[in-house]
């Protein structure tokens, strides 16, 4: 098994583990591996921890990040920079490691799950040309924000508030929405809301917190790294700090 202790490595939060397994094959492996030893190297066999807990594929690396860092970010909004993880490039269990391929299925899985939950339908996503969805997936991989934000145009439109409005003749039905319990890591619990409580009052976090958590007054909620003000409008979060795949994967403290 090799362990590999690197340096530094810029990895975007919004990026996923696999895209940096790919990157430590090309730029990094050269420099540490002989040709011998890198012909037989495989880019999927790479998985990731910290503090010998095992990094989870599927979450966006600033999603693990703050779930790593939660008790520190939410007493002062500081956290160890860089990050020290460990590198394996080993046979681990599958659902340690992913390939590219893996990972764009599930990127595009939940893309087609937040858009069934906003518009009723995952119709958007379905339709979108092959051209526009292949785009979309290589500004993930290569954080192009110009030519994400153009295709996620097609896929959300404008969002301009009468999207809010339920008698509108397209409208906002659910915000997607998922709870990470740190530090112990308990189930996620997903909790897709309305974007509006009744007519005339939007839908804020500390609703949703009530909601997701009953027996207890509403957790310190982290997203991004930032303690959130639970009165904030749950729709405000969505347009404003989603995920690359359109959700809100907020962290809450485990008291």
């Amino acid at each position: 098994m090799y362990v590999l202790r690197l340096t530094q490595l810029a990895a975007p939060r919004m990026s996923y583990w696999p895209m940096v397994a790919d990157a430590l094959r090309k730029d990094w492996l050269p420099r540490l591996l002989n040709a011998s030893e890198l012909a037989r190297t495989n880019p999927d066999d790479f998985w990731f921890t910290y503090n010998d807990t095992v990094l989870r594929w599927r979450w966006p690396i600033g999603l693990a990040y703050d779930f790593c860092h939660a008790r520190t970010l939410a007493s002062d909004g500081q956290a160890p920079i860089p990050w020290s993880i460990t590198v394996h490039l080993s046979q681990a269990k599958p659902d340690t490691k992913a390939s590219l391929d893996q990972c764009h299925a599930s990127y595009m899985a939940r893309l087609k799950e937040a858009d069934y939950l906003l518009w009723g339908s995952c119709k958007r996503t379905l339709e979108l040309p092959r051209e526009q969805q292949d785009r979309l997936w290589k500004s993930v991989c290569a954080h192009e924000c110009d030519a994400y934000n153009d295709v996620m145009h097609t896929l959300r439109g404008d969002w301009r508030d009468d999207a809010l409005d339920p008698s509108a003749a397209v409208s906002v039905r659910r915000l997607p929405l998922s709870f990470y319990v740190a530090p112990h890591g308990a189930p996620v619990v997903q909790e897709p809301m309305p974007p509006m409580h009744d007519e005339n009052t939007p839908t804020t976090l500390r609703m949703a917190l009530e909601r997701s958590f009953p027996a207890r007054p509403p957790p310190t909620a982290l997203l991004h790294g930032i303690v959130l003000p639970p009165d904030t409008p749950l729709a405000y979060l969505t347009r404003s700090m989603s995920y690359l795949d359109g959700w809100l994967h907020i962290i809450v403290m485990d008291t």
